[in-house]
């Protein structure tokens, strides 16, 4: 069984290519030690969405 959460439907809506794009031309990933920016906005997302839900639950 398939289950599309809201995470997934976020994470799809997002262009990865144009994301990259603008990471290589403002050189943010330039120092990075390993955590990278498409990773960081992943993460942050994930945790805003598990915020959300325990938000919901009380």
């Amino acid at each position: 069984m398939l289950n599309i959460t809201v995470f997934f439907q976020i994470i799809a809506k997002l262009d990865c290519l144009k994301f990259k794009k603008n990471i290589k031309e403002k050189q943010t990933d330039k120092h990075n030690k390993g955590f990278n920016s498409w990773t960081h906005l992943i993460s942050m997302l994930f945790y805003l969405s598990i915020e959300n839900h325990r938000l919901w639950r009380w």
